[in-house]
């Protein structure tokens, strides 16, 4: 029985060895026109199994830049998957995945232009849902809201969350949700707000996993729930649960909400992937 056993782990340790393998291959970068991209920055993380279970992961980067013909090679020595995120002058952002088992000899990545890339991104940024003290309740502080255009808290907040239910804007700016829609990434899809049907005040259902935003200056932004957090203060004595929130926002009041050319890739890689 012991040596049935063994050789039982030992298949399923053969087995999950075989996920990983070499993750060598090539690709170009090019445009809408079939243009090569020279010089572009192609980041790529490859993912390894550890273990036997799955979430038993780790990655490894590497960066590459493509030649004057758009071209790029990666080697990785044990992998069962790649995270590409490729930028370019000129270009917006694009992100990507190959598993294994995919082609990942000669594929082409296109690039579309946008020769004005200029949105900010405010990573982590909160979104104070409930504000409850054991002597006062606080749930209608306005001042707790969220300043979009300094992607930080304060009294001159662009949008704010009333009771825990219904979120709202200033009378001059506009929400719409964004609903969960199958696999989307928020981040890289949405890439234009609405050009109309804002409204001042949004009863939260519980279904959003974003935000278009309209300020009171007529920019626009997006603004993404990543995670929900609770914290404690005071002793303990009050409690502030909310929103950990992504926040693209574009200044040059136009509805493009690309993701900003300086954003950090291995970080943009991992939050997608």
């Amino acid at each position: 029985m012991r040596i049935k056993i063994y050789f039982f782990f030992c298949s399923i340790l053969f087995f999950l060895s075989c996920s990983n393998t070499l993750m060598e291959g090539s690709g170009a970068v090019i445009d809408r026109n079939n243009t090569p991209i020279s010089n572009a920055e192609v980041t790529i993380l490859c993912w390894k199994d550890l273990g036997l279970i799955r979430d038993e992961v780790n990655y490894s980067k590497k960066i590459y830049y493509t030649d004057s013909k758009g071209k790029f090679s990666f080697k990785f020595d044990k992998g069962y998957k790649l995270s590409i995120g490729i930028r370019a002058y000129s270009y917006d952002i694009e992100v990507m995945e190959i598993k294994s088992d995919e082609n990942i000899k000669d594929f082409n990545i296109v690039l579309n232009n946008n020769s004005k890339n200029n949105t900010i991104y405010y990573r982590n940024r909160s979104l104070i849902r409930e504000y409850k003290c054991q002597e006062k309740d606080c749930l209608e502080i306005i001042e707790e809201g969220l300043d979009i255009v300094e992607g930080k808290n304060g009294s001159d907040a662009d949008i704010w969350i009333t009771q825990g239910k219904t979120i709202s804007t200033k009378p001059a700016g506009g929400i719409i949700p964004i609903l969960k829609e199958g696999q989307k990434n928020l981040i890289t899809n949405y890439l234009e707000a609405p050009s109309e049907g804002y409204v001042q005040e949004y009863k939260i259902t519980g279904k959003e996993v974003g935000y278009f935003i309209k300020t009171n200056e007529h920019t626009y932004a997006k603004v993404i729930l990543s995670a929900l957090y609770e914290k404690n203060f005071n002793e303990g004595n009050c409690l502030e649960k909310g929103y950990v929130t992504q926040i693209i926002y574009q200044p040059d009041s136009t509805r493009r909400l690309s993701i900003p050319h300086f954003i950090d890739m291995e970080q943009l890689l991992l939050m997608i992937y």
